[in-house]
């Protein structure tokens, strides 16, 4: 009776870690697919730990696209800011199964908290007005944004910090991220906020159309060419530097492998019938999508 009594409690505190666990990878599965597929491609005794960093990114990235009120996506934002924080100043776990989980990762793998807070700070640009400038500007919030993402996962890694692999980082994110700002066009377009330069030709007229009865489809296809030439550029940058890099900065990289496939399904798109250029996923087939990052992770090359 006793045994049975003391086994009891670890059963129950197993299945609520157990719960907790599919949870997160529910949740990465459903709102960071490229990145959770490529997390299972990685070794085994970090998988977890990336799979929880992809539902973290996962989760802050869809607070602008399901709040449409910028106070109360601030204040989301604020929430993940401050209970991160908290990390390195000892605060008890919130009961939020990703918040606690992501405090895991942190504690076990090194992971710096301004690093984290910094990936979500930099999702504050898609409440502004105006969020992006220049060029300059546009780069900022891709290196902190999907950069953030390849950046933690290449310390969970232990990819070796040297500037080569910075600099690899540093385009990979940007060539991902202009294919997830290509995602987000409808939804910019509509909240009259795009996140491209408004000193690009085409940006400004495109947005300002969108409260007008303009017909905005050569705009936009002209916007998605111009966005799709610099995520190839930056994807050319990264093939020319990824045959030196260590076969885990790869690992860390691998939704890189899906930017060209992407990038020509987007420019089907908003060339045909339909100028809606929809959202990316969708557009590639689960196969397709699943030989891409599996041909890359075994080549070892993007």
């Amino acid at each position: 009776m006793s045994d049975r009594s003391s086994a009891t409690p670890s059963a129950a505190v197993a299945n609520r870690f157990r719960a907790a666990g599919d949870t997160i990878r529910d949740a990465a599965r459903t709102t960071e697919q490229d990145r959770y597929l490529s997390a299972l491609l990685a070794p085994r005794a970090v998988r977890d730990d990336i799979i929880t960093i992809a539902a973290f990114l996962g989760d802050v990235a869809r607070i602008p696209r399901v709040v449409s009120d910028p106070r109360l996506g601030e204040i989301r934002l604020q929430w993940w800011i401050d209970t991160i924080e908290g990390f390195a100043t000892g605060a008890p776990p919130t009961g939020h199964p990703l918040a606690d989980a992501l405090r895991g990762v942190a504690l076990r793998r090194g992971l710096d908290p301004a690093d984290l807070a910094a990936a979500v700070e930099a999702r504050s640009v898609e409440f502004a007005e105006t969020p992006i400038q220049d060029q300059v500007a546009l780069e900022d919030y891709l290196d902190g944004t999907e950069g953030a993402g390849f950046r933690l996962a290449a310390r969970i890694l232990e990819v070796p910090q040297t500037t080569a692999t910075d600099a690899v980082l540093r385009v990979a994110g940007r060539s991902y991220g202009l294919v997830r700002v290509l995602q987000s066009l409808p939804r910019s377009i509509a909240g009259r906020r795009l996140l491209l330069p408004l000193d690009w030709p085409g940006v400004m007229t495109l947005r300002d159309a969108a409260s007008q009865e303009n017909d905005t489809e050569r705009m936009l296809a002209a916007v998605v060419a111009r966005c799709a030439g610099a995520a190839r550029q930056y994807r050319a940058e990264l093939h020319g530097i990824s045959a030196v890099i260590p076969h885990s900065l790869n690992a860390a990289i691998l939704p890189c492998a899906l930017v060209e496939p992407y990038l020509q399904a987007l420019e089907r798109r908003s060339s045909g019938a339909e100028s809606d250029p929809g959202e990316v996923a969708p557009l590639i087939s689960p196969l397709t999508r699943v030989w891409r990052l599996w041909r890359a992770h075994r080549r070892g090359r993007l």
